[in-house]
């Protein structure tokens, strides 16, 4: 986020300090994986118990799958 500073004789325009602009890159970048976690959940879920056989899982072991990212 920029900051706009404003007076009479002069405008500035300062950005975070480092630290902040990595937390907002990781916090972006957990919701990018959390989206595509969900992508990934939703995916094997719809499969059927055939399916998820053929690619070694059980409909028990969707959510590790997911996290690991399989």
């Amino acid at each position: 986020m920029l900051t706009l500073h404003t007076s009479s004789d002069c405008t500035m325009v300062t950005a975070p300090p480092p630290a902040a602009r990595g937390y907002f890159t990781n916090v972006l970048a957990g919701i990018r994986d959390g989206g595509a976690m969900h992508a990934r959940y939703e995916a094997l879920a719809r499969m059927s118990n055939t399916d998820l056989a053929r690619r070694g899982l059980t409909r028990a072991e969707i959510m590790r799958a997911v996290v690991a990212g399989e």
